[in-house]
């Protein structure tokens, strides 16, 4: 499977401050130039060019994530912990090549973990012993995993 967007908990991560924007440097994130809106998703912030940034919103620029969140006066403490469970789906750099397991699929089980945007995603795994299942990644209304079958292995 080759990734090219990665998951952050945005209240993981080590933020700085400066020029009124809370800012971090994520790992292998793709530079995207001011006049550029990023290719990512926000839980919380809406993503929006890094030159017309406004309060309560995201940008990328250089290889770092900026959020413009005026309340916190600058306190990156404050932010951080504000920030804990908030998702950010970033583009990488450079797209990694991941080869998992069977063992490793099955151990996504009730997760989000799997994105995609070029479609859908298929995976057929064993939950257990006594079942078998096919799970689909599809779009309709939001993103969700639906389960196509389980089929009671004898």
């Amino acid at each position: 499977m080759i990734v090219n967007k990665v998951y952050a908990d945005l209240g993981t991560q080590i933020w700085r401050y400066t020029n009124n924007r809370f800012y971090y440097n994520p790992t292998n994130a793709k530079v995207y130039t001011p006049l550029e809106i990023a290719n990512m998703l926000c839980s919380q912030y809406p993503t929006i060019q890094y030159n017309g940034q406004v309060d309560n919103s995201i940008s990328s620029y250089a290889g770092y994530i900026y959020v413009r969140a005026d309340s916190y006066n600058g306190d990156t403490t404050a932010f951080k912990s504000a920030m804990n469970g908030v998702q950010l789906v970033y583009e990488l750099a450079t797209p990694q090549t991941i080869q998992l397991t069977p063992t490793q699929i099955n151990s996504l089980l009730d997760t989000n973990n799997i994105w995609s945007d070029t479609g859908n995603i298929s995976v057929k795994y064993k939950d257990s012993i006594q079942h078998y299942i096919d799970s689909k990644l599809g779009w309709k209304e939001v993103w969700r995993w639906v389960t196509l079958y389980r089929l009671l292995v004898q």
